[in-house]
């Protein structure tokens, strides 16, 4: 009779377990489908940003001063981390969270744009 009740036990054990162990695959895959989703979607939108900024900029040709006038009010406006750099890579303009984020060590996650005179997006 104890042999019976422990089969039965031990049953339940392994189904507990093969149900445990696949709901967390089955986790665990569905929320990286979704970060991947979500960094893509990300991405996009940091694209386009980047590009709306680079079109609202003064042209290559203008002072450095006013390009980076207009970079700093964007990066206000929008609170992210963005820098100019010219075609020699050469930075023209960052603004305060670009320069935040560099001094806190290592590269900064940002947008950064190339204003190239005879290139446009």
């Amino acid at each position: 009779m104890k042999s019976l009740y422990l089969r039965i036990y031990l049953t339940l054990v392994v189904v507990l377990l093969a149900f445990a162990f696949g709901s967390a695959w089955l986790f665990q895959r569905h929320f990286e489908q979704e970060r991947g989703s979500f960094e893509s979607s990300a991405n996009e939108r940091v694209l386009a940003i980047a590009e709306l900024i680079h079109g609202s900029l003064p042209p290559a040709t203008a002072p450095r001063s006013e390009q980076a006038e207009a970079l700093q009010e964007w990066g206000q406006r929008l609170h992210m981390a963005i820098a100019l750099i010219d075609e020699r890579g050469e930075r023209i303009a960052a603004s305060e969270e670009f320069i935040e984020r560099e001094t806190m060590g290592g590269r900064p996650a940002c947008v950064c744009l190339w204003k190239i005179a005879a290139v446009s997006w």
